[in-house]
């Protein structure tokens, strides 16, 4: 029973990326007897991403998150958490926005981009590269939130999806994400929508951008074509 236990534990461990202080995702890995030994060598090769979230520790739905606690949060990460393994700081949704009620800010292409009121380093069409290399200088990395494809204000729009003439409208499926109707999913049968999350990928390495924490994406919400 002890052995069962201990599977559970490991498995949980390097789902959700839980990690004991002073101890390493392989020390936990390894007590577990059960594991076949390739298991053990491909657990000890990886671990999960581990660090901090935004989603839940702010008050999202008003917009009371920005960079100047998100840089607040990421100093206490590097001189308490960075020691343990947690080496990266995601933000979590509405980034985009000024809050969970207004429309959400995109470039020429039809790609979300940070609202300049929340994060005030992106003014001029930096996006959040400004930030991003004030994070890689602690020592971090950084992640942002993202749906499931194309933001409304880019179908409203119809914006132009970049390297093409397809209108980012006659790209996506006909349903948005069922809790959160301000975005859809693209139709991967459709011309332009391999190139439109092609975009908004390489905006995202412009950025500097490590983690993607892509939402709206599992159950019946999940499109593999889309990823």
């Amino acid at each position: 029973k002890m052995d069962v236990l201990f599977v559970v534990v490991v498995v949980l461990t390097t789902m959700v990326g839980v990690v004991f202080p002073g101890t390493m995702a392989t020390d936990a890995i390894s007590i577990s007897q059960p594991l076949t030994e390739l298991s053990l060598k491909a657990s000890a090769r990886t671990a999960p991403p581990r660090g901090w979230n935004s989603w839940d520790a702010f008050n999202w739905m008003k917009g009371y998150f920005n960079e100047e606690e998100f840089l607040e949060v990421a100093t206490t990460v590097k001189n308490e958490l960075l020691p343990f393994g947690y080496d990266t700081v995601t933000i979590d949704e509405f980034w985009y926005k000024g809050d969970a009620s207004s429309s959400g800010s995109i470039d020429e292409y039809g790609r979300a981009i940070p609202n300049v009121t929340a994060y005030p380093s992106s003014k001029g069409g930096f996006g959040f590269k400004p930030l991003a290399d004030k994070i890689h200088g602690m020592g971090l990395k950084i992640g942002i939130h993202v749906m499931t494809t194309v933001p409304l204000e880019a179908i409203r729009e119809k914006s132009i999806i970049k390297g093409t003439s397809i209108s980012a409208d006659t790209i996506v499926q006909s349903s948005p994400c069922p809790w959160n109707n301000g975005w859809y999913p693209a139709d991967m049968s459709k011309p332009g929508a391999q190139e439109y999350i092609d975009s908004i990928y390489e905006l995202y390495a412009e950025w500097g951008i490590d983690f993607i924490k892509n939402d709206c994406t599992f159950a019946q919400n999940f499109h593999l074509d889309n990823i």
